[in-house]
């Protein structure tokens, strides 16, 4: 995903799910996107993070939480969805 994602900050929703050619890191400019409330990154090669402030805007998300570090995911419960 490149760094200018973050540059989008109307998007309102990101699939990026089953797709075994994308890979790398999760970009930090995740962040910037405070209109996001919809994220599949799942059964993808992504790595790192989600920021954590995604958590309060995510209405529903799609993660896999073994692979990439996600506040979200620990959180999954009180928010009313299950990301993992």
């Amino acid at each position: 995903i490149p760094t200018e994602i973050g540059l989008l900050t109307s998007l309102t929703g990101l699939y990026l799910q089953t797709n075994a050619k994308m890979s790398g890191s999760v970009p930090t400019e995740l962040a910037n996107l405070s209109n996001l409330y919809w994220l599949s990154l799942y059964n993808s090669q992504f790595t790192g993070s989600i920021p954590s402030n995604l958590c309060s805007t995510l209405k529903e998300a799609w993660i896999d939480c073994g692979e990439v570090d996600c506040d979200c995911c620990r959180s999954s419960y009180d928010l009313g969805w299950t990301p993992c």
